[in-house]
C-alpha cells in the first residue's frame, strides 16, 4: 500500500513528501497538458491514464436545498481529490460535478487501479455536512492511452467508465476495456 502523508492516504510515486503541494488547474490548462501527454506518451504501452472522477448522488432526502448540497460535496471532493495527489498528476474540475486526474507514467493498469482505490479512500472519509449526511462517495473511470488515441478518445473512454462504474451502484473505480462489456469492473466498499 503506499505510503501516507499526515494521515491521509495517498501515493507518492517518487518517494518521500511532495516537494509542492497539489491544486486544482484550470480546464483549459489541464487539457494542454492531456494533449501534450497524449502526444508523448503515444506508442508507450500504459504510460499515460486519465481518471475521471464525480461524486456519487447523496440521498434526495437529505436536508437543505439540492444545488447547495452538491456545491458542498463537490468542494469536499476536491479537496480531497487534491490531498490524496502526487504533485505530479494535475487535476481539474471539468464540470460541475466531474474532475479529470491526468496520470503520466502510472505503468500499468495496476498503477492506475491503485491510484484509483486511493481516490475512493480519501473522498469517501467520513464528515459531518451541513446537509447532514456523514459520508460521500465517489465513481471513477480509468482510461489507458491506446497507441494512436487522441486526447478526446481518452476523455470519452474515462467518462465512459465512470458512468458505468455510477450505475453499478457508486463507490468504485471502472477500467474501461476495448470493448465495453469486458471492461474490468471492480467494487471497493472496503474501508
Amino acid at each position: 500500500m503506499p505510503e501516507t502523508v499526515a494521515g491521509l492516504p495517498g501515493p507518492r510515486p517518487f518517494g518521500g513528501r511532495a516537494h509542492r503541494l497539489p491544486r486544482l488547474v484550470d480546464r483549459a490548462t489541464f487539457f494542454g497538458q492531456l494533449r501534450r501527454a497524449v502526444i508523448r506518451n503515444d506508442g508507450i504501452r500504459a504510460g499515460l491514464a486519465l481518471l475521471s472522477i464525480t461524486p456519487d448522488p447523496l440521498d434526495p432526502g437529505a436536508a437543505g436545498g439540492a444545488w447547495e448540497i452538491r456545491q458542498e460535496v463537490c468542494l469536499l471532493t476536491a479537496g480531497r481529490l487534491v490531498g490524496c495527489l502526487h504533485y505530479s498528476y494535475p487535476a481539474s474540475r471539468v464540470a460541475s460535478d466531474e474532475f479529470l486526474v491526468l496520470a503520466e507514467g502510472v505503468g500499468t493498469v495496476a498503477g492506475a487501479v491503485d491510484l484509483a482505490e486511493q481516490i475512493l479512500l480519501a473522498v469517501r472519509r467520513p464528515e459531518m455536512m451541513r446537509s447532514g449526511e456523514d459520508s460521500v462517495t465517489a465513481s471513477v473511470g480509468i482510461a489507458m492511452q491506446e497507441p494512436r488515441s487522441s486526447a478526446e478518445q481518452l476523455q470519452n473512454n474515462a467518462a465512459a467508465a465512470m458512468y458505468l462504474a455510477r450505475t453499478g451502484g457508486g463507490d468504485r473505480y471502472q477500467v474501461y476495456g476495448e470493448w465495453m462489456g469486458e471492461a474490468d469492473v471492480a467494487p471497493t466498499r472496503a474501508g
